[in-house]
């Protein structure tokens, strides 16, 4: 499947573009006005990672040249772009690596903006499940529609360290037996109508070893056609659990996700919070951390930059590799060590293993 990334232009109001900063009619305007610079480039770059097949900025001919016309003249937004596409272009980013999918049943209706289901329905207990799994546990702190951000640093709620890694995908329980047996595990989350055709499909995936994670509310609703899954030893039903953060039980324990991303990944990332992917590609891996902390931005106001919020984190690899380099610096790493980086504030780092 292809898909494209765009990265607005706009922040409460204030709209990133050329010239100095300024109060108009319709808000801050200016490269001063909007998001930071430093906030374009991660997303523009982890999309790219993430496997965009496009990435672009909305409405570029006012925010990457001083006028419109020639000469063009670059502003600062417009040379980081060409530094940054240089650097998509000269690197191969190979395929995200994401072992786990999140399975919802068709009819969910997932919906975190009105809080209900298709946006009008009153959300069941695992409705609220599903919920609760994206905003507290997998992605904590991310909801600033629901919650109030930080009012220091409005920017800071949009990209956060995530606590297992992005090693999830999101499926519907209609995806196809290829589709879903690309995964090795399966954790299905909130209500789901077990029909013939969903059955058969886990139980093909469990034949073949997959790991098929249920609550005890899905063991109840599948019935009799619980026994034909229950051969098989990749089937485990997952203990309650209430989350001390919402007071709620949860579909998943912090404690097994936890286990999850150490058991999946080929690469363990550790130290300070940071965001981070792995991605595989033809000679090894490439693992992307990216340091959120440290640059502060409001709307209507310059970025402030924190020197002090420098990130920590040791790269483990599972595997015997070759060589290791960080793709910024040109740095490299002995094989038999671990890796300890250092990532600036509001910076993001590749390090590429070959095997």
């Amino acid at each position: 499947m292809r898909w494209s990334v765009q990265v607005s232009l706009w922040f409460s109001g204030a709209c990133t573009t050329s010239g100095p900063l300024r109060q108009e009619k319709g808000g801050a305007r200016g490269l001063d006005a909007g998001h930071s610079l430093s906030f374009y480039q991660r997303m523009w770059l982890h999309g790219w990672f993430a496997g965009a097949s496009m990435v672009t900025a909305k409405n570029s001919i006012a925010t990457f040249f001083e006028q419109p016309s020639a000469p063009w003249t670059l502003t600062s937004i417009g040379r980081k772009a060409s530094e940054v596409f240089q650097f998509m272009q000269s690197h191969d980013r190979g395929v995200p690596y994401t072992p786990v999918a999140i399975v919802l049943d068709h009819l969910a209706g997932y919906n975190g903006y009105m809080d209900k289901p298709w946006g009008i329905l009153t959300p069941t207990e695992r409705d609220r499940q599903v919920r609760d799994l994206f905003d507290f546990q997998l992605f904590p702190g991310s909801d600033h529609i629901h919650h109030r951000g930080d009012p220091n640093n409005p920017e800071a709620s949009y990209l956060r360290p995530t606590p297992y890694g992005e090693i999830f995908d999101v499926q519907l329980s209609i995806a196809s037996a290829p589709m879903l047996g690309s995964y090795s595990t399966l954790l299905l989350a909130g209500d789901i109508e077990f029909d013939d055709n969903l059955v058969a499909k886990l139980e093909a995936l469990l034949r073949k070893g997959a790991r098929v994670l249920i609550s005890q509310a899905h063991r109840a609703a599948l019935g009799p056609k619980f026994a034909w899954l229950a051969r098989y030893s990749g089937l485990e039903i997952l203990q309650p659990w209430t989350n001390p953060e919402t007071g709620r039980t949860a579909a998943i324990s912090n404690d097994r996700l936890a286990n999850l991303a150490k058991s999946s990944l080929p690469i363990e990332v550790s130290g300070d919070p940071i965001e981070y992917e792995i991605n595989r590609t033809d000679r090894g891996w490439v693992v992307e951390v990216i340091n959120n902390k440290g640059v502060i931005k409001k709307p209507d106001q310059p970025t402030v930059t924190d020197p002090g919020s420098v990130v920590r984190v040791t790269l483990t690899p599972k595997f015997q590799f070759r060589t290791a380099r960080a793709w910024s610096t040109g740095k490299s790493f002995e094989p038999s060590r671990d890796v300890r980086m250092e990532v600036e504030p509001g910076a993001s780092g590749f390090v590429e293993f070959r095997l």
